[in-house]
Order: C-alpha cells, then sequence, then structure tokens
C-alpha cells in the first residue's frame, strides 16, 4: 500500500468510516450525527468535507476507483466467457453493497450538482464501453446472436442490465429488508444474466447453462458454508 500524508490518511480514515455509518443508518443523518458517531468534533470532519454531500461525493469516487481496480486486477480468463461473467458480477455487487450508501445517494442526487451529474455521466458511459466490447466478443465466439448488436436490441439490453445493476441496491433496503443481501444476491446476479437468454445461440445456450450450473453450485455452497 501507497504512503500517504497524515492529512490524507485522515481524509480516507473519515469517509471509510462515515460509509459504515452512512450504510446502516441512511442518508438522513447529517454531518453533527457522523461526527458524534466518529468520536470527532464537526470542524474536523468539515475541514475535509464542508457537507454530507461532499463526504457522499467522496464516498462515490472511492467507490469508482475500486470498482475500476477490480475490473483492470479481474481474471479474465477464467472459465468460459459467460463463467467470466457471472463471476465478475459476483464480485461487483459485493462492492456495491459495501458502498451502497453511495448508490443510494445517486439516486437523489440534484441538477444542482453539474459537476457531480458530469462524472457520474463519464463513469456510465465508460462502463457501457466495457460492456459493449465483452457483448462483441461473445458474439464473435458464436455464443449471442448478431441482432443483440442492432441500436435498438443493444440500447434496450443496455438499458435494462444497467438499470438492474444499480437499482437492486436500492430495491434490498425497500423491498426485501427482511432477507439477508447473502440470500438476495444470486437472485440479482441471474437476473441480469438472464437478459442473455433472447440472444443465445446453440451452442451459447449449451455454456450459458453450465455456467449457471456452476454458479448454482458456488453459492449453495457458500450459502450452506455461512449456516
Amino acid at each position: 500500500m501507497g504512503r500517504y500524508h497524515k492529512g490524507e490518511m485522515s481524509r480516507k480514515g473519515i469517509l471509510e468510516k462515515a460509509r459504515k455509518i452512512l450504510n446502516e443508518q441512511g442518508l438522513g443523518i447529517g454531518v453533527e450525527l457522523i461526527a458524534k458517531e466518529l468520536g470527532l468534533s464537526r470542524g474536523r470532519i468539515t475541514h475535509f468535507f464542508p457537507t454530507k454531500d461532499s463526504i457522499l461525493v467522496g464516498i462515490m469516487r472511492d467507490y469508482e476507483h475500486r470498482l475500476g481496480e477490480l475490473l483492470h486486477h479481474f481474471d479474465w480468463n477464467q472459465g468460459s466467457l459467460f463463467d467470466q461473467h457471472f463471476s465478475v458480477l459476483n464480485i461487483v455487487l459485493d462492492l456495491q453493497y459495501e458502498y451502497r450508501c453511495a448508490h443510494s445517494f445517486i439516486a437523489v442526487i440534484g441538477k444542482n450538482q453539474p459537476e457531480m451529474l458530469e462524472h457520474i455521466e463519464a463513469s456510465f458511459f465508460n462502463r457501457v464501453d466495457g460492456i459493449h466490447m465483452r457483448i462483441k466478443m461473445m458474439v464473435e465466439a458464436k455464443l449471442l446472436e448478431a441482432s443483440i448488436l442492432e441500436k435498438d436490441e443493444l440500447d434496450v439490453f443496455i438499458f435494462q442490465y444497467t438499470t438492474l445493476l444499480t437499482s437492486w441496491v436500492i430495491s434490498q433496503d425497500i423491498y426485501y429488508g427482511q432477507k439477508t443481501y447473502s440470500k438476495m444476491k444470486p437472485v440479482y446476479i441471474k437476473g441480469a444474466m438472464q437478459l442473455f437468454l433472447p440472444f443465445l445461440t446453440k451452442r451459447g445456450n449449451k455454456e450459458f447453462l453450465l455456467a449457471a450450473a456452476g454458479f448454482n453450485r458456488k453459492s449453495t455452497d457458500h450459502t450452506a458454508k455461512k449456516k
């Protein structure tokens, strides 16, 4: 791990602890309560983050950085292309859950924060480029029909895919609060992966079913170990 100045370490420590507090208590709490929970003065917090929104912006930027690192270091050579997709979603969702307060913040961000909106938009289109590249690889590997790359089909697919993989965090709190994240996680992943079903070739269907079966086994084993 790199070395940081003392002030930067303090800033990073505040972000990490504030993220955990906001995850558990929601976005309704203010800077005063965050400071109290951290055992710090309000001035110590506002020295780095003048407002609660600025704390959340910092948390979101940290999430984007960690997501980029995760995708960069992920082993894209493991198993089939569908195996890879199941595996990467498995760890991406864990990261999203770790930063769930940031995703809730994105859902309520207003137009009075143009800088943040611009950052979110740029990040979104960067992720879309990556999704598009993976879909093209699946088409070239004869796993998906080329029709998925037609503009209308691709626009709908990406809308559904990205919506599922961001809104699940909010749905978890609102609709599935009585069920644990670990219980619902396979549902969210399979929900996103099943968007490929209408476009599978015969070969793609075979590989998809094998990858899905492998994912189900791992999910079942993981759940059994936690009991």
